[in-house]
This record gives C-alpha cells, structure tokens and sequence, in this order.
C-alpha cells in the first residue's frame, strides 16, 4: 500500500513540474508573439491566428496547473 502511494506522489509532483514549466513555455509563446504583432506595421491573419491559438494554449496550461497544485493539496491533508 505505502509503495503505491509514494508512486502516487511521484507521478503528482511530476504532473505538477510539467504543468508548470507548460505555462513558463506558453507564457513566453504568447509574449513573443505580442511583440511581434506590435512591431509589425500591417499584422497578417497569421500571426492573429498564431496568437489566439497561444493564448488558448497559455489558459488551457493554466488549468491544468491549477488541477494538479489542487491534488496535490489533497493528498498532503489526506496524510
């Protein structure tokens, strides 16, 4: 039982690490692409596209972020 909750807590706090360098990656993403499209002086649909898509991206990592800080949580009170 205890080897199966240490694997467990393994797998979370390698969830959580990933989670988290996700929205470090998509953070930069979608500033590097601000800068970009403001430097641009006629910004293609592409880049719009590009950004959106990031930004997606950058929220969807943020959930899961926060999905994986909260099971951690629980399993820290479970013990």
């Amino acid at each position: 039982k205890r080897v199966n909750q240490v694997i467990a807590e393994s797998k979370l706090a390698n969830n959580y690490k990933n989670a988290a360098a996700k929205v470090l990656q998509s953070t930069w993403r979608v500033v590097r692409l601000k800068i970009r499209l403001r430097e641009s002086s006629n910004p293609s649909k592409s880049i719009m596209l590009h950004l959106r898509l990031a930004q997606r991206t950058f929220l969807r990592s943020i959930l899961d972020f926060r999905q994986c800080r909260w099971k951690l949580r629980l399993r820290m009170e479970e013990e």
